[in-house]
């Protein structure tokens, strides 16, 4: 029974050592952390042990907690008020109505069909020698100050004098 007592106040003192140990690490990282004393930065055995313990105590400090905001001792603004209604109503302003894009009247046609007989000669010969490259070609040709229009295609030929 001697020997069970003597080992268990042997653990005691054990324990008792590791807890000052403790003590005096937590204390010599506490200086270290404050900038005004550099008794921990002397012995660089102390620094490393130093710096562990203190990464290992800011991951202990628990959740973030925000602070409560303070009162403001100032006047609250006033509320909203809402605008009046208008005393006298109206009529709602005209919207614009859609519709369907046209061009501009013609001004009595541009150009006017001519039968074949009044075709001058010029027209005659620019027609001779205008060839069918697609489905219709049209050419102008100008006599005296006069503009005609030849619209050609495979069945048909047709001239319009220009309007002035």
């Amino acid at each position: 029974m001697a020997t069970t007592e003597a080992a268990t106040a042997a653990q005691a003192a054990k324990a008792e050592a590791a807890a000052d140990e403790a003590a005096a690490d937590t204390a010599k990282a506490e200086a270290a952390a404050d900038p005004a004393t550099d008794e921990a930065a002397a012995d660089p055995a102390t620094d490393e042990a130093a710096m562990e313990h203190a990464e290992v105590e800011t991951w202990e400090r628990g959740p973030w907690v925000w602070p409560a905001p303070e009162r403001s001792t100032a006047v609250e603004r006033p509320a909203l008020k809402s605008q009046a209604s208008c005393p006298e109503p109206h009529a709602k302003p005209k919207r614009p109505a859609l519709q369907r894009q046209s061009s501009a009247p013609a001004a009595t046609g541009h150009w006017k069909a001519i039968p074949r007989e009044e075709w001058p000669a010029a027209v005659i010969r620019a027609q001779t020698q205008i060839r069918l490259v697609g489905r219709r070609v049209k050419k102008l040709v100008s006599e005296r100050g006069t503009r005609y229009r030849i619209a050609m295609s495979a069945t048909r030929t047709e001239v319009f004098r220009e309007q002035k």
